[in-house]
């Protein structure tokens, strides 16, 4: 357990509910954005036949969606506390 500027153990302060909202609304967008690139993905074919400047960004789009993903995860534990 991380202590206190005084140097106490003091169990970390949950945080505020506006720092929860928005990391919710934060996971309801990336989600949607993932089902939607998603969406394009299987459309397309996961890449067959189309241009490959599309295919490309399409492959890029799903690789950023994943580092957020990833980093929102992260984001929910640093800001939970542990019990």
């Amino acid at each position: 357990m991380v202590g206190d500027q005084d140097g106490s153990n003091t169990p970390p302060e949950e945080p505020p509910d506006e720092v929860m909202q928005v990391l919710y609304d934060l996971v309801e967008a990336l989600t949607a954005l993932g089902n939607f690139v998603g969406a394009i993905a299987q459309v397309t074919g996961a890449g067959k036949g189309i241009d490959d400047d599309f295919r490309h960004a399409l492959s890029g789009a799903l690789a950023q969606y994943e580092r957020a993903t990833v980093a929102v995860h992260q984001l929910r534990v640093l800001l939970t506390p542990h019990r």
